[in-house]
């Protein structure tokens, strides 16, 4: 197996505050390593799903369809890893590699989208098909990420872009809440998780009050329409209950930065309800798929920068030794979950970047947070 890491014994399961957290110097060591499998990771993916013809990366190794790009969604995770490298290790080449990416990235803009245009499906798209706005939420999110890492203000101006197709067309006017597609098949958790976060991260970036007006109008009509009183978190859509860690995570978060950039106690609060939730609902383990769970952990390991909780970087920690010691191919490409499983179990297919992709992204934002003294 490629890179071998310095791992400890998996913990048994346990409730999500309860993770062991290894030593200070094991946590470093760690550090280094998951930067450098992150290197090689992204080498891998250039290797494997480059398409040299079309300039851009494939959905599938060895695809032969005939729209063989990869799709917004599946770009999400490998966007993030670029930006996570790049903040971890500034070389040069890596800040280059992570500019280049959100540059290609803005080929999936679709002028032809209506009422506003916003981020389509596939790259280079003319024509107003079908498009979702939580893959417009988690790719304005990225590029956030990617300005972070490169410093270059076009990034900002396509996270906004990415935010008006949301507010403007994914907002139901008559009942409230966020369509998860264009053709209006049903309110999402992910479309309100992402939305939420970006508008949150957006006023937090610019001031403007517009933005925080639009994360508190999310969040109000999520309180008062879209909750799940169990658990006491957000369900998954009207129609399932069913609460998701990558939609509480980024809500959590959201109402983190509010209170941070406003000092507003209810936000304060709401954000401390959530994290209570959230952890006596979700076990330790990331098992949903790691195209899922990556954005998951990378917003986990945002909380945790702001919260400072030696425990949040600790999930995320025993979820990248569980990838890493399940989820790869000898090879070393990550194409198995993270249980071990088939990763047909879990929402995808064999041969996709997306899954190659997650793995990478975990490890380059465990690179890029500081472990716990």
């Amino acid at each position: 197996m490629l890179g071998a890491l310095a791992t400890a014994a998996a913990p048994t399961r346990a409730g999500i505050g309860q993770v062991p957290l290894p030593d200070a110097a094991t946590l470093a060591t760690q550090r280094a390593q998951y930067l450098s499998l992150a290197e090689l990771g992204l080498r891998q993916a250039q290797r494997h799903w480059w398409n040299p013809r079309l300039g851009w990366y494939d959905e599938l190794k060895r695809s032969s369809a005939a729209r063989p790009l990869v799709s917004v969604w599946g770009a999400v995770p490998l966007f993030q890893a670029f930006n996570g490298v790049a903040i971890a290790d500034p070389t040069p080449a890596n800040l280059h590699a992570a500019n280049e990416f959100a540059i290609g990235a803005e080929r999936y803009f679709n002028p032809s989208l209506r009422p506003v245009a916003g981020f389509g499906s596939y790259p280079d798209l003319r024509s107003p098909e079908r498009a979702w706005f939580d893959d417009n939420g988690w790719w304005g999110l990225s590029f956030l990420d990617a300005f972070r890492a490169t410093g270059n203000p076009r990034f900002v101006r396509d996270a906004q872009r990415a935010f008006r197709f949301i507010a403007v067309s994914g907002w139901d006017p008559g009942a409230g809440g966020l369509w998860w597609d264009t053709a209006h098949s049903k309110k999402a958790g992910e479309s309100l998780a992402s939305a939420t976060l970006l508008a949150a991260l957006l006023y937090e970036r610019t001031g403007s009050a517009y933005y925080a007006a639009q994360a508190r109008k999310f969040i109000a009509w999520a309180d008062a329409n879209f909750w799940n009183p169990k658990a006491q978190l957000y369900p998954r859509t009207e129609t399932s209950a069913t609460p998701m860690p990558y939609v509480e995570v980024p809500m959590i978060v959201a109402s983190r930065v509010l209170c941070r950039a406003d000092g507003d106690q209810d936000d304060c609060r709401r954000a401390d309800a959530l994290a209570r939730a959230f952890r006596a609902w979700f076990p330790p383990e990331a098992d949903m798929g790691p195209q899922f769970d990556a954005v998951y952990l990378r917003w986990l390991l945002e909380d945790y920068a702001i919260e400072g909780d030696p425990q949040l970087y600790a999930i995320a920690n025993y979820n990248a030794q569980r990838a890493l010691q399940n989820g790869r191919f000898n090879t070393g490409l990550f194409q198995r979950a993270w249980d071990g499983s088939s990763i047909t179990d879990h929402d995808a297919a064999r041969g996709m970047l997306r899954i190659q992709a997650a793995g990478v992204s975990v490890l380059a934002w465990l690179a890029a947070a500081a472990p716990p003294a």
